[in-house]
């Protein structure tokens, strides 16, 4: 069966004699979370940013959506608690599969896992790392949660020949900035920033029309599947007529 692959936004155009296509659409990946910023001597870290969702992908009336972006990283504490890590976001085939990590006193929280991607869905970016604290011993953010992968979508569309369809690809969520450190003392860590998601996709399939010779007898009204039974009858006597029908 005879497709087309975009992997960027374009046009479609319909083939000669095609009445019907198949559209699968890929939605883009959500991008990481940014993890939270690390404890200063007297001030907390800043909380990181949330990643972006993934754009929508689709063409004819078949959409779906993108992923959603990791959340953020907690900030570290001056009351002696570490940042919690960011919930993944939601996704089509995988969801952001770690939420980031708790952090703790002298090393890094790691950031969550993107959602992985299945056939041509973006893959959700992973999230940030969250800050260390002041001086190795102070307390550190939360890693940032993973991006969902892009949700799937695919159905029937009617359609001319000759029509111009417009295909829509989705971008990759963007991932987004960790926290900065709380001052004071040698300064909180600031928090890593979730890496960007990869794009969508829609895939156009359709049928290549075929044909089949029928006979059928003068006087009766054009040709249809039960004239076969006339060609079978009466064609080696030479009687009736024949067209040709798509099909």
């Amino acid at each position: 069966m005879p497709k087309q692959t975009f992997t960027s936004s374009g046009t479609f155009t319909v083939p000669a004699n095609v009445r019907r296509i198949t559209v699968t659409a890929y939605g883009g990946g959500g991008g990481g979370g940014g993890g939270g910023g690390g404890s200063g001597l007297n001030t907390s870290g800043n909380q990181g940013t949330n990643g972006f969702t993934g754009g929508k992908s689709g063409a004819g009336g078949i959409s779906a959506n993108g992923g959603r972006g990791g959340l953020s990283g907690g900030q570290g504490e001056t009351d002696g608690t570490n940042g919690a890590g960011g919930p993944g976001g939601a996704g089509g085939h995988a969801g952001g599969s770690g939420t980031g990590g708790t952090g703790q006193p002298g090393g890094n929280a790691p950031g969550g896992a993107g959602g992985g991607s299945l056939g041509l869905s973006g893959a959700g970016g992973s999230g940030g790392n969250g800050g260390a604290g002041y001086d190795g011993s102070g307390w550190n953010g939360g890693g940032g949660g993973g991006g969902g992968s892009g949700f799937e979508a695919t159905g029937s569309v009617p359609v001319s020949p000759g029509q111009m369809i417009s295909v829509t690809v989705g971008g990759g969520g963007s991932g987004s900035a960790g926290g900065n450190g709380g001052a004071g003392g040698g300064g909180g860590g600031g928090g890593g920033r979730g890496t960007d998601a990869s794009s969508g996709a829609v895939v156009i399939s359709w049928s290549t029309p075929g044909g089949a010779w029928i006979w059928w007898l003068p006087g009766f009204p054009g040709p249809s599947l039960l004239s076969r039974l006339w060609e079978a009858l009466f064609r080696r006597k030479g009687v009736g007529k024949r067209a040709r029908i798509d099909g």
